[in-house]
């Protein structure tokens, strides 16, 4: 009886331990959830987004036949210049930003490649635009610092270089993560990742033109129907 005793209580005691133990983790939660939502709440008020129907119209003159653009929408958020996403004519999804990255010489000169996984960073709020692309793309909701450099990081299944010069550069395959920094060691400023089912391939475009560096991406609406010899030239100049 003596023994049974002792168990019990010692049992009572386990389960005193768990139960608080349970209660100090959602304690925790429940703070770190509220100060997430406060620090949301502190970024929509100073990083407040606007959309708008339409491209905006610093890139409308980067395109080849405007008539084929429909169904876009443009994200500008307070501290980074504007993203637009829209679909061109019955072949392509596109989306477009500008970089804080004055381009003066060749582009291979100004982006650092590193082919290996990377993650999005912490403590920061993204915001993502509305695109049909097979890929997820975050921008940071925090003013953009000036670089004369860009790191940039790409993992994905068959990714390559296929085009370069001094104005463009070409990356293809099935992205799985890409992070974009304005230093070595600063936090990514544009984070992309697969979506659960990526089928078709995008194309990452680094393009330096009338003295401004863009980021652009392609991807086809569905297989076939596109002629992949025009697939920069006749709709991105």
């Amino acid at each position: 009886m003596f023994f049974k005793f002792i168990i019990f209580v010692r049992m009572k005691k386990t389960v005193i331990v768990i139960l608080t133990f349970t209660l100090l983790g959602a304690v925790t939660m429940i703070i770190t959830c509220n100060r997430m939502a406060n620090t949301v709440a502190e970024n929509s008020k100073e990083f407040p987004i606007i959309y708008t129907k339409t491209v905006d119209s610093a890139y409308l003159s980067l395109f080849g036949a405007k008539d084929s653009i429909h169904d876009a929408e443009t994200m500008t958020v307070k501290g980074r210049k504007p993203i637009s996403a829209f679909a061109y004519g019955n072949e392509y999804f596109i989306e477009i930003s500008k970089l804080n990255c004055p381009a003066n010489r060749p582009l291979d000169s100004i982006i650092t490649i590193s082919y290996k996984e990377t993650r999005m960073s912490q403590n920061v709020v993204y915001t993502s635009p509305f695109s049909r692309l097979s890929v997820i793309s975050s921008y940071a909701a925090q003013n953009q610092e000036t670089s004369q450099h860009l790191y940039v990081t790409i993992f994905g299944d068959g990714i390559s270089q296929i085009s370069k010069n001094d104005s463009t550069i070409i990356y293809q395959g099935k992205l799985k993560n890409f992070g974009l920094k304005y230093s070595l060691n600063s936090l990514q400023n544009i984070y992309l990742r697969q979506e659960e089912k990526q089928i078709e391939p995008v194309r990452i475009i680094f393009a330096r033109r009338n003295n401004s560096t863009y980021l652009v991406l392609i991807g086809k609406k569905s297989t076939g129907g596109a002629d992949e010899r025009t697939f920069d030239g006749r709709v991105f100049r």
